[in-house]
C-alpha cells in the first residue's frame, strides 16, 4: 500500500481484525500467528487509538476487516492461510495506472524453480538501475551486475548478464539475459567475498573515482564510513580480506588491469540499492 496513507491502511486493518479476533475469544499468540506478527505487537494494537484516515478510507478498512474477521471466526485459530491473491490498482497522477493480479503462496521454490526466480530477480534489479547516476561509473572493461544462490561453490553456479551492461538510448540494456556461468571475473570475486561474508550472494562492478591518478580511497572511505560499510581491498581479482564483512572491495588495478570498484550485498536488489547510495554519497561528501 503507498501514499502518505498507505502505512497507516494496513496498520488500521491489522488493528481492527486484532480486535475483532480478541473479540472472538482469540488469544494473542493465535491473533499473531494469523496476522504474521508477534504477541507484543497484538497487545499494543489492542490498546492503541485506531489510526485516523480519511472518511471513505475508514469505511473501506474497516468493511475489509470486518468481513473478514467473520470468516476467520467461522474458520477457527487452528486455520492455516494456503495463498493470498493480490489484485491491485494504483493511479498516479498524469493518468498513469499501475495494475497488477499476483499470488502469494509462502512456498519455498525448489530445484530449477529457485535458479529462474534468481534470473528473474537479475532482469528487474538490472532494469532498477539509474541511469542518471550509473553513467559516471560504467566501468572501462564493461558494467556487469550477478547473483548466486548460497550454496552456489562454481563459476557455473553464478548468473549475470552474458557481455555486458551499456548504457544506450537512455537506458541500462544488455544485449542477453542473464544465463548461468557468464560472467567468470565477476563470480571469482563473489565466490572469494562469500566465503568471508556467507550471506554475500549479489555484485555489481562500477569504474573506480580518481583523484590525481590514483583512486580516490579517501572519499571512497568517508562514504563508507557514513553508511556504515565495511571496505575491502583486490588486487587482480584476489581480495586481501580473510574474515568479516564486506560491502565494498576497491581493485586497485596494475598494467592491464583497470581499477573498479565492486559492491557487494545479499540479493541483487540490495546491491543496486545500495549502488545507488554510494553515488549519492559519493556525489554529497565534502572533501
Amino acid at each position: 500500500m503507498l501514499g502518505e496513507s498507505g502505512d497507516r491502511w494496513l496498520l488500521r486493518l491489522h488493528m481492527q481484525l486484532a480486535r475483532d479476533l480478541n473479540g472472538a475469544g482469540w488469544s494473542q499468540n493465535q491473533i499473531a500467528r494469523i496476522l504474521g506478527s508477534t504477541q507484543s505487537t497484538v497487545s499494543r494494537q489492542l490498546s492503541r487509538t485506531l489510526p485516523n484516515l480519511a472518511s471513505a478510507d475508514v469505511d473501506t478498512i474497516d468493511a475489509w476487516s470486518a468481513d473478514l474477521s467473520k470468516h476467520l471466526i467461522v474458520f477457527g485459530p487452528t486455520t492455516k492461510v494456503l495463498r493470498q491473491r493480490m489484485i491491485m490498482e494504483i493511479q498516479f497522477e498524469g493518468g498513469q495506472t499501475f495494475q497488477s493480479n499476483r499470488t502469494l503462496t509462502g512456498i519455498e521454490l525448489e530445484g530449477g524453480a529457485v535458479m529462474a526466480s534468481l534470473l528473474r530477480q537479475l532482469e528487474w534489479s538490472c532494469s532498477r538501475l539509474s541511469v542518471e547516476r550509473m553513467s559516471n561509473w560504467a566501468s572501462a572493461v564493461g558494467m556487469n551486475l550477478a547473483a548466486c544462490l548460497p550454496e552456489a561453490e562454481s563459476s557455473e553456479e553464478v548468473a549475470a548478464f552474458p557481455g555486458r551492461l551499456s548504457i544506450l538510448g537512455g537506458r541500462i540494456r544488455h544485449h542477453e539475459k542473464a544465463s548461468l556461468g557468464a560472467s567468470s571475473s565477476l563470480s571469482k570475486i563473489l565466490l572469494q567475498a562469500k566465503k568471508i561474508d556467507q550471506n554475500k550472494c549479489s555484485i555489481i562492478n562500477i569504474k573506480a573515482p580518481m583523484k590525481s591518478n590514483r583512486i580516490d580511497e579517501t572519499k571512497i572511505t568517508q562514504c563508507c564510513q557514513k553508511m556504515g560499510w565495511k571496505i575491502s581491498s583486490s588486487v587482480k581479482g584476489k581480495i586481501s580480506s580473510t574474515v568479516g564483512e564486506i560491502d565494498i572491495i576497491i581493485e586497485n588495478g596494475e598494467i592491464g588491469w583497470e581499477p573498479h570498484i565492486f559492491i557487494l550485498g545479499d540479493n541483487p536488489g540490495e546491491v543496486v540499492t545500495k549502488t545507488h547510495a554510494f553515488i549519492d554519497a559519493f556525489d554529497g561528501v565534502a572533501v
